[in-house]
């Protein structure tokens, strides 16, 4: 899916693009800080690099760069490409990569997943005042710190469940007086000889 939010005063109006309908002409560059490419078909990818002058990195790609190679320029683009989180409030947590890309004063994603931090931002984008959104470059420092809060929340809630964990294992009241009792009484080796 090609989207593409265009600036209107201090907010963003999303509008999904069919490439088979709109010629490249008709789309308006430059008020658009925001081009997402989520799960993009390879017509989506060709309309967006012809659109741009750059070249989209395929999912493959993503997913086999180097960690040393994840921040490059190439034809005046700056390309950004992290793994992100997804599913985090389930049993099943995965990740995904995605790409950042800033041209100009656009900022291009390509993703294949649909971490929440890009639902909850483009919706706050979407209100009057809800979040800077003049630039591209606004828009992925918000989408960084919402990628980064969501880890954050994550982290916490584990580090909760950790604590209830370990007060239950290691500090039951009644345990350090049951083992106390029976090594006083000296039960304490017969006990371990019995679970032999």
């Amino acid at each position: 899916m090609l989207r593409v939010y265009t600036r209107e005063a201090d907010h963003l109006v999303p509008q999904d693009i069919d490439t088979a309908a709109l010629p490249q002409a008709d789309l308006p560059i430059e008020i658009s800080p925001w081009i997402d490419l989520f799960n993009p078909t390879p017509e989506e990818d060709r309309f967006v690099e012809t659109l741009v002058g750059i070249s989209i990195p395929t999912r493959e790609e993503m997913q086999e760069i180097e960690v040393s190679s994840r921040l490059y320029n190439e034809n005046g683009a700056e390309f950004m490409t992290f793994t992100a989180l997804i599913n985090l409030d389930t049993e099943t947590p995965a990740t995904s990569p995605v790409t950042l890309i800033l041209k100009d004063t656009t900022l291009i994603t390509v993703r294949y997943a649909e971490p929440r931090p890009f639902l909850t931002f483009a919706m706050r984008g979407q209100r009057p005042g809800g979040v800077p959104c003049t630039t591209g470059e606004q828009i992925m420092i918000g989408l960084i710190e919402a990628l980064i809060d969501r880890i954050a929340d994550a982290l916490e809630r584990v580090g909760l469940k950790i604590d209830s964990i370990s007060r239950d294992v290691f500090h039951h009241e009644d345990k350090a007086g049951v083992v106390q009792a029976a090594w006083e009484s000296g039960g304490v080796l017969d006990d371990l000889v019995d679970l032999e």
